[in-house]
């Protein structure tokens, strides 16, 4: 690798991270563990690990606004970005500087010598010796891919949360669902907590977590929620209760699951009191995630921004689409990556739809427009109009939305990050 003294930039060395290993995603815990080793990172008081299909940003962001407000610093890694690299390694909520990033990333290359990172481990490793630097507390590590061999599990967590299990990453992690669960059941650890944060549990994680000696909590077993008629929410863990929680700033039932295993996890920490409700309530009304339902309106048009990409997050979205009030058409701009299940997701969102708009990605795993276009019409008798960019489906989505309609961008991070760029340089030039 080039000196990494000459690497002054941010930019420079993430272009130059994507050449080292010659495989994007190359599952196992052998390299980044030796490299682990070699940089001898003190242990943080506690490293919460957060796994499963979906939620796992939003559980991660929840998770750390509590802890925060609880009084601890909390360092947060996820992936991926929407914008910027530094939106992966937080600290107390904020984006570490590009700084910080580029001498964490030369620290890790003095300890790598010969061995080939991927792009994800390399980070990985960056982010933990960055918590390091600034004395974090707690470590919240969100898994990239499955579990058992991600770089995350390469650190031993006092606890974690596995959100949900359903199909994604069926190239890496098995074509059912009990080899799914198998795979991001390998974050478990003996006599550690493990919640689980789904009403709908595959065997594989009880037999796991049974077989290791964890500790698992099951969402509607070990605690549970009930969301009441004034929009406030009871929360229950054991013999934990705590009523009339003020609603999440996060949009849909879903983000109060998120919530509730969160609490559950807390609930589960040695040594930690739990929250008050005003601790509580003031942690969760000013959580903000972009590219989660999130709605911006421009020329009396909804716009929609999410990043689903699978069928459960379709199902979500469909259920939120039909709550929303508006008297127009759906027009949706979608992009999506290879590995992605595209004819379940149209079946399922497809009855709310009148215009559908495909785009090209840049990313190397992206569909192809043509043959996402294929993939869309061969199950819908409704035209799929192709364009060669994200921006220009915006455009075209732009000049035919009508006061009333929705224009919802979806199908990845890689087509609602540019998308959320674009639409805020609308509304600038207004």
């Amino acid at each position: 690798m080039k000196n990494s003294k000459t690497l002054d930039s941010l930019e420079n060395w993430l272009v130059r991270l994507e050449t080292l290993s010659s495989i994007e995603i190359n599952l196992g815990l052998e390299r980044v563990g030796v490299v682990l080793k070699r940089l001898n990172l003190k242990k943080f008081e506690y490293v919460i690990s957060i796994a499963g299909t979906n939620g796992k940003g939003s559980t991660a962001a929840i998770l750390s606004a509590l802890l925060r407000e609880m009084g601890f610093c909390v360092g947060s890694y996820t992936s991926p970005h929407l914008h910027k690299y530094n939106e992966r390694i937080n600290i107390n909520g904020i984006s570490v500087s590009d700084e910080q990033i580029v001498q964490a990333f030369k620290r890790v290359e003095s300890k790598r010598q010969t061995e080939p990172l991927t792009y994800f481990e390399y980070g990985t490793l960056a982010a933990l010796s960055i918590f390091e630097e600034n004395r974090v507390d707690i470590a919240i590590l969100e898994v990239g891919l499955g579990g058992r061999l991600d770089a995350v599990n390469a650190i031993d967590s006092n606890a974690c949360v596995i959100t949900n299990i359903t199909f994604d990453h069926c190239q890496w992690l098995g074509n059912d669902i009990e080899s799914i669960a198998l795979e991001k059941a390998g974050i478990m650890r003996k006599n550690k907590p493990v919640v689980f944060g789904s009403k709908t549990v595959p065997s594989n994680i009880k037999k796991h977590a049974h077989k290791i000696g964890s500790d698992l909590l099951l969402a509607g077993i070990d605690y549970d929620f009930l969301v009441n008629e004034n929009g406030t929410w009871d929360w229950y863990c054991k013999s934990i209760v705590v009523n009339n929680i003020k609603n999440l700033s996060l949009n849909g039932i879903h983000q109060i699951e998120n919530a509730s295993a969160a609490l559950a996890l807390i609930a589960s920490l040695k040594n930690i009191k739990f929250p008050s409700k005003k601790i509580i309530n003031r942690s969760l009304k000013d959580i903000f995630l972009p590219g989660r339902q999130e709605v911006v309106c421009l020329n009396d048009v909804i716009w929609m921004f999410d990043v689903a990409h699978n069928p459960d997050a379709a199902r979500v979205l469909y259920d939120t689409i039909l709550k929303l009030d508006y008297d127009g058409n759906l027009i949706i701009v979608v992009g999506f990556l290879m590995d992605k299940q595209v004819s379940s997701f149209v079946k399922i969102i497809h009855s709310l739809v009148h215009r559908w708009i495909v785009c090209d990605l840049d990313h190397p795993r992206a569909i192809p427009a043509e043959k996402l276009s294929f993939l869309i019409s061969s199950q819908l008798d409704k035209p799929v109009q192709i364009t060669d960019s994200i921006s220009i489906a915006l455009n075209h989505a732009h000049a035919n939305a009508k006061p009333g309609d929705i224009v919802l961008v979806t199908g990845s991070f890689y087509t609602v990050g540019p998308a959320l760029k674009w639409i805020e340089l609308q509304i600038q030039d207004k």
